[in-house]
């Protein structure tokens, strides 16, 4: 008897997201994705006719923008409040949030972080932590301190870095990201108050 369509497509999307975090986009193979899945490859083609076709409905824009506003939202919250960051209490209850609403991503963060390199998403760990550093940017100045132009690129530079710690920690656990959220945090605050006015 053959398996109900949608239970296929499932079983073949979530091989793929596994392999695709695991080895990256260019080393998932399509024949492997399909071995993961228990299908034929030639079954895999029915449902995903190329690996970027397979991937956009592993990974959907929507999910994309779901990570993306998680890894912002923080630094939003502070900006638009004009807070201050204190470490501990609140702070690591909003870290803690935060890292628990993006460890439901932990295998979609694995891939764009560590493996997308080859596909439509390669650089986005790069295009995040340019919007991280506007974002903090922005936070910086809620609270008076204005960050220098030619510190931009280190700014970058210290959450490229985050990033790729937090694809680390997410391998652990959220407690692990927690902390990895707060110490990045507490350590961007005190460079904002070297820049206070």
């Amino acid at each position: 008897m053959q398996k109900p369509k949608d239970e296929v497509r499932e079983r073949i999307l979530e091989a793929a997201l596994d392999l695709l975090a695991e080895r990256g986009y260019r080393a998932a193979s399509m024949p492997e994705i399909a071995r993961a899945a228990g299908t034929a490859v030639g079954n895999l083609y029915r449902y995903f006719p190329s690996k970027e076709a397979l991937l956009d409905a592993a990974l959907p824009d929507s999910v994309v923008t779901r990570i993306e506003e998680l890894t912002l939202s923080n630094l939003r919250v502070l900006a638009s409040s004009g807070s201050r960051y204190k470490p501990g209490g609140r702070s690591r209850r909003a870290a803690d949030g935060q890292a628990s609403d993006l460890g439901r991503y932990r295998r979609e963060l694995g891939f764009l972080f560590k493996g997308a390199s080859g596909s439509k998403r390669e650089g986005f760990h790069v295009s995040l932590a340019s919007k991280l550093a506007e974002a903090y940017r922005a936070w910086a100045g809620s609270i008076g301190a204005a960050v220098p132009k030619k510190e931009l690129p280190l700014i970058e530079s210290l959450y490229v870095s985050m990033l790729e710690l937090a694809s680390e920690a997410l391998l652990r656990s959220d407690d692990d990201l927690a902390r990895v959220i707060e110490y990045h945090a507490a350590g961007m605050a005190a460079l904002a108050e070297n820049w206070r006015k």
